[in-house]
């Protein structure tokens, strides 16, 4: 299964942000076995080396950034696919580019923390901890 990660799910990994930690850890360690295919947006991992850099260092973003890119799929995005984003029925852009990203992506579900800013998405929105409890039904 395709599963588009949020930022927000990636920085509670990576910044041992409590108490979220661990429900986000175990989806992150379900792509890392395997169990799910992990995707996150192109403009995600601009964020979270930004954010890991001003509240950590510059090595420790770039090992993070490198960890990410050999275990998920980066998707695309391009012109048209911004455009769809402004689109959106949507409040917050980005989120907005996130739910894009997913659908052409072939995704079939969004984790994030932030259910209720894909109040309207066409797409199923799980908390991480869901994702852990859908997994564990497979």
């Amino acid at each position: 299964m395709k599963v588009m990660f949020d930022a927000n799910v990636l920085l509670d990994v990576f910044q041992h942000r409590l108490p979220h930690y661990d429900a986000s850890a175990a989806c992150v360690n379900a792509v890392r076995c395997g169990v799910i295919e992990g995707y996150i947006p192109a403009h995600v991992l601009t964020t979270f080396y930004y954010v890991l850099a001003k509240y950590r260092n510059k090595q420790t973003a770039c090992d993070a950034v490198r960890w990410l890119l050999t275990h998920f799929t980066v998707a695309a995005c391009d012109h048209t696919m911004l455009q769809e984003a402004l689109a959106c029925d949507m409040q917050d852009f980005e989120d907005a580019v996130v739910l894009v990203s997913a659908r052409h992506a072939g995704c079939a579900c969004i984790v994030t923390r932030n259910q209720d800013d894909f109040h309207n998405a066409p797409l199923r929105i799980v908390s991480p901890q869901a994702m852990i409890e859908a997994i564990g039904k497979d």
